[in-house]
């Protein structure tokens, strides 16, 4: 059966408001909002309260203490009433917020058909549903090729599971196996077949939708990565359709089962008034919003205030040839480490890029089966880069050992997070691993390295080589032009340039890979580094740049290098390629690297809640330590985009706050860069700042929870506790220290350095990246010549002057100040 063109709309703008997760190996940060990103922050608030009770504020409560604490001014709160169009004072609204009485929801507005069998018949049937669904599908995504089959057969193992799982009926739903077994057998069709037998009304039908899949959001967002990533690599899968049919025949099911519930479902279809819910002007909504409002407000008089001093403060400096330049990823955690070995020597010069360093490969390691993308989940990888031994003749030997290490332990994965084991483990073989348990803790021993760690050390240990003949020669000349143009080095080159990727160290931790580089899909950047060194040090690919005005001197050399982010350490991966003639002055930046490090634990280890006295001891500690919740706080804080010259900020302290990207527009002819800036590595800020932002204000439905209750299932994701649904998002250790938040929920500020004629052209060219703005998903600011912020955007292709405060149409195609 086919579906209507209307009805195929409604399912698909249902299916597209869920945003995608990835599974724990690779998992990146993703705006769980970004299906909402057409509607405006609030009215997406509204949407989500009244469909899945998920929350986009914090209690007023924590709002009234940031006022009181003078982290909302008064100003700010001004602004924000302003913007609402409240004609009361700031002390005249504070006063009426703290009379408003905050009670939490139990149920959405808008109700589905197990919500409605509760009620009625004090069963349990949102629970049932949940437990139901959470353990069948976490069964099938457990086998890999699953996600590569079709949709059919997913929705075709449900049904067949459903009619012998006896868990719905022990739980009280009585019929339910009769009941699925007369419902339709394809995707479409019980889709079509089962909103005809619930009634919703054409108006409904895009709301109801979204609110089954807002019930089990966890497993509805991987069912949209996995069809996110099949569709990237030129698939055409529909798992998030065809797990809406597993619900929609849930529903069904429930009329067919439940005789008195199709009359008190047509009383609360009949009582239903989509707008009035859609549009209610609750007190407490409202003044939430104007509250969160003000709260950005006062992050963008912060950094008003910071710019404007550094301008006044900085010193003019003369060039002269950098000893060095140090390319870091734009992550927050690269803006400590940067300010700090520029203190320690500034003859070194750093630059902030995304951390793929514009070599999106994918990467194959010896025997694993399907290599890894090493680039963000927002493009397609390109051409494989191999792990491979320095001799030959090894190959085959380090292959078997490998294979055998891989096989015990899948196996070893598999008997522990088995039924069978869960008691007899702990006795024979949990005495077994005792010691090893003991000396861990003590820190006597080093918890097992993961496979990722074992591929980075024997690289490092001059056992293993990267290969990347995988990599047509114009391929190379392409990537290496394009990425010294957007990192901006196409000139006045250091005798040593650094490309540093970045990683994390931690054990027994489920999430590690989000404290790896997003922009490396989750893993650590030293792979691509050192593509990127093998490449730039080519002088075949050197002499193919000096076509396009790139003359690399022949005194410069390419560099990999790791950042650990949990300990600060960085690491050359291979420096043999420097001659003799150049190892002093090595020698020299590694001093100076060395003595960052330390300075940059030191900054870090008040909110580490660490003794500086003890700081590189117990930084490492942390992360080998297989109980430590907390190994480092990642991107938690993140607030702020700055797209400029490091001049602008060089000196700067942004608090780990801000990603950093180096951007001259004085040599970006027609834009281009920074086109490409705004349509990527923006986008990429703003997913990891809205991921961070949902889980601090809603840790219990877009978060994942207490991580001291994770249980890892089959490697896709984890759940808190034994059942329920699949959790995604950040566990709450990761954004709160137990006493105070370390993240501050705050929209993302974008500032960027350059004429905002050009920056109105790349919103008006590409309207999603405009609807994030104009819809208030984050805020765009200009710096000026003189690094002071200058305008604010205010929607609509209009800008407002910070001095005048009025607001400035831009229609002019031209530019006021060409480019160089």
């Amino acid at each position: 059966m086919m579906y209507s063109k209307t009805l195929e709309g409604l399912i698909n703008k249902a299916c597209k408001r869920i945003a995608p997760a990835w599974p724990l190996d690779n998992s990146v940060a993703v705006n769980p909002y970004v299906g909402l990103s057409d509607l405006s922050f609030d009215k997406a608030a509204k949407v989500l309260n009244d469909r899945g009770n998920i929350q986009m504020y914090m209690p007023i409560t924590f709002y009234l203490a940031q006022y009181q604490n003078n982290n909302i001014s008064e100003d700010a709160l001004k602004k924000a009433l302003e913007k609402k169009n409240i004609n009361t004072t700031v002390k005249e609204f504070i006063n009426s917020v703290q009379k408003l009485e905050e009670r939490e929801k139990t149920n959405p507005t808008l109700k589905i058909l197990s919500d409605m069998a509760k009620d009625q018949y004090n069963i349990d049937l949102p629970k049932i549903l949940i437990e139901f669904t959470s353990s069948w599908i976490s069964t099938y995504f457990k086998n890999p090729e699953s996600s590569k089959n079709g949709s059919e057969e997913m929705f075709t193992n449900w049904k067949k599971n459903a009619q012998v799982d006896l868990l719905p009926e022990i739980m009280g739903f009585k019929g339910f196996r009769n009941a699925v077994k007369s419902l339709p057998e394809d995707i479409e069709t019980s889709i079509q077949e089962g909103l005809r037998m619930i009634a919703i009304p054409e108006e409904y039908t895009e709301a109801y939708l979204h609110t089954l899949l807002l019930k089990l959001i966890g497993w509805s967002s991987y069912c949209s990565g996995v069809d996110w990533q099949n569709n990237l690599y030129g698939g055409d899968t529909n798992f998030l359709k065809a797990f809406l049919a597993t619900l929609v025949s849930w529903e069904a099911a429930i009329l067919k089962s439940f005789d008195k519930i199709e009359s008190s479902w047509k009383k609360h279809l009949n009582n239903l008034n989509l707008s009035d819910y859609e549009n209610d002007n609750s007190k407490i909504f409202n003044a939430k919003s104007i509250l969160q409002d003000a709260y950005d407000f006062a992050l963008e008089e912060q950094l008003v205030s910071k710019f404007k001093l550094h301008s006044e403060t900085k010193e003019n400096h003369t060039f002269q040839r950098p000893k060095a330049q140090m390319v870091f990823c734009i992550d927050v955690r690269s803006e400590v480490y940067r300010r700090n070995l520029e203190a320690v020597n500034d003859q070194i010069e750093t630059v902030g890029f995304a951390g793929f360093f514009g070599f999106p490969i994918k990467y194959s390691p010896i025997n694993h089966r399907n290599g890894r993308n090493q680039c963000p989940v927002l493009i397609p990888s390109g051409p494989t880069v191999r792990e491979t031994t320095v001799n030959s003749d090894d190959l085959a030997k380090e292959k078997k050992s490998r294979q055998i290490s891989g096989k015990f332990e899948e196996a070893w994965t598999k008997f522990k997070s088995g039924p069978v084991s869960s008691f007899s483990f702990v006795s024979p073989l949990g005495i077994y691993y005792l010691p090893k348990l003991i000396s861990d803790s003590f820190g006597w021993t080093k918890p097992i390295e993961s496979p990722k760690q074992k591929e980075f050390g024997s690289i490092l240990s001059g056992q293993g080589k990267l290969d990347i003949s995988g990599i047509p020669f114009n391929d190379r000349v392409t990537m290496a032009k394009s990425a010294l143009t957007a990192m901006g080095i196409t000139r006045h080159f250091a005798p040593f340039v650094l490309i540093t990727g970045h990683g994390s160290t931690s054990v027994n931790n489920p999430h590690a890979s989000g404290l790896d580089c997003g922009a490396c899909g989750g893993n650590s950047g030293e792979i691509n580094a050192l593509t990127a060194q093998l490449i730039l040090n080519d002088p075949a690919i050197r002499s193919a740049l000096k076509e396009y005005d790139i003359n690399i001197p022949d005194d410069t050399y390419f560099l990999a290098c790791l950042h650990n982010t949990t300990t600060d350490e960085i690491t050359i991966i291979d420096d043999s390629v420097i001659p003799e003639s150049h190892q002093n002055e090595l020698k020299s930046i590694k001093s100076s690297l060395s003595q960052a490090s330390k300075n940059a634990r030191l900054n870090r280890s008040t909110r580490l809640g660490i003794n500086k006295k003890q700081v590189d001891e117990k930084i490492k500690q942390r992360a080998n330590d297989w109980s430590q919740v907390r190994p480092e706080w990642g991107l938690a804080g993140c607030s702020s985009f700055i797209i400029a010259p490091r001049m602008r900020t060089k000196g700067m302290d942004l608090n780990g706050r801000a990603f950093l990207h180096s951007y001259d527009w004085q040599t970006d002819h027609q834009f281009k860069v920074l086109e490409t800036i705004m349509t990527a590595p923006m986008v990429v800020t703003n997913w990891i700042n809205l991921q961070y932002y949902a889980s601090t204000v809603d840790n219990k439905r877009m978060g994942a929870g207490n991580k001291t209750l994770h249980n890892v299932t089959g490697g896709l994701g984890v759940l808190e506790g034994a059942k329920g649904d699949l959790r995604i998002g950040l566990p709450l250790q990761s954004i709160h220290d137990g006493n105070n938040y370390q993240h501050l929920p705050q929209r993302l500020n974008v500032i960027i350095e350059a004429p905002k004629e050009a920056i109105t052209e790349i919103l008006k060219k590409h309207d999603n990246i405009r609807e994030l703005f104009d819809n208030e998903w984050m805020t765009l600011q200009i710096l000026d010549q003189n690094g002071i912020l200058s305008h604010r955007y205010t929607g609509n292709l209009t800008w407002s002057s910070y001095k005048e405060n009025k607001a400035v149409k831009i229609n002019k195609t031209e530019y006021l100040v060409e480019p160089i």
